[in-house]
């Protein structure tokens, strides 16, 4: 396995600086979208009511639709359990209001985000996917 040493690397190899000062407006954007999701989890509504989404037509399937607890029940939270049901019994006194995330560093427009916001930004849209 060739292995270079530090003088045999050029600087033509290394990331241009620019590309390098703009990677925190990218990271400020990428944890927007990654939490997009858990501020939708967090706006659900009492168990057993409907969603009030959009269905999108591009995620539209034919099959039978997972049961109800099943698809409530069984998930990988391991922050409340490392059995599939265990998030499902333990998470219910987690509170997710007031919840805020702060992005600021070295960032262009430092800023505190709360979640209902977070939500009005991302609105719920029904997505139905085959993963079987």
């Amino acid at each position: 396995m060739l292995i270079k040493r530090a003088q045999e690397i050029r600087s033509s190899e290394i990331t241009d600086p620019r590309t390098y000062m703009h990677r925190r407006s990218f990271m400020a954007g990428a944890a927007a979208v990654l939490l997009a999701p858990s501020a939708a989890r967090a706006a659900a509504p009492p168990p057993g009511q409907a969603l009030q989404a959009t269905p999108s037509a591009a995620f539209r399937i034919e099959d039978a639709p997972t049961k109800f607890e099943s698809a409530t029940t069984y998930n990988n939270f391991y922050e409340f359990g490392v059995d599939k049901a265990d998030p499902s019994q333990n998470a219910g006194s987690f509170r997710t209001r007031p919840w805020t995330m702060r992005v600021e560093g070295f960032v262009a427009r430092p800023k505190t985000y709360d979640i209902d916001e977070l939500i009005r930004l991302f609105p719920l849209e029904e997505r139905v996917y085959r993963l079987r």
